[in-house]
């Protein structure tokens, strides 16, 4: 819900943009919100998405927003940034571990509509930053989940347990 309500200024703002909703909250929930807001003709709610779907929207997306409440290390955050889709997440979980706020990617208190709504708003209104963002992202993820990396960190452990 929190992202519905900070949609509103973002498309004031950018009358062209589509927001698209992914995942399995409360979808009904989410589409009478959005039409109670008058944003509905420019919302999409797809559920929970895998596959060609999920490639099929990162490919148009523009910006990724993940504003959960609690999160491990959600994969679409990950995903996102390997993808060069510039990211902002709540600062729980694992993400601050991922996301450096302003480098690579945006960190937003919980529940904090004003924020999300001005860290959107900022993004949308330069591509450049999104570009600049989307690589840093994307180095970030290719530097540190790399799957070479991540076997010689292994090895590395296991010499050091044998010794």
């Amino acid at each position: 819900m929190l992202a519905l309500f900070a949609s509103r200024e973002v498309l004031k703002r950018f009358p062209e943009t589509k927001v698209v909703f992914g995942g399995d909250g409360e979808v009904e929930k989410n589409k009478r919100l959005a039409e109670e807001l008058g944003i509905a003709d420019r919302c999409e709610f797809c559920g929970w998405v895998t596959g060609d779907e999920r490639e099929a929207l990162f490919e148009h997306a523009a910006v990724h927003c993940l504003p959960s409440k609690n999160e491990g290390m959600p994969m679409s955050v990950l995903e996102a940034m390997a993808r060069g889709i510039p990211t902002i997440a709540t600062s729980v979980g694992g993400i601050p571990q991922v996301i450096r706020d302003g480098v690579n990617g945006y960190l937003m208190p919980v529940d904090d509509e004003s924020k999300l709504s001005g860290l959107l708003c900022t993004l949308m209104g330069s591509e450049d930053l999104r570009l600049s963002i989307g690589r840093a992202g994307r180095s970030t993820i290719s530097g540190r989940f790399n799957v070479k990396r991540n076997v010689d960190a292994i090895v590395q452990l296991y010499k050091e347990l044998v010794d």
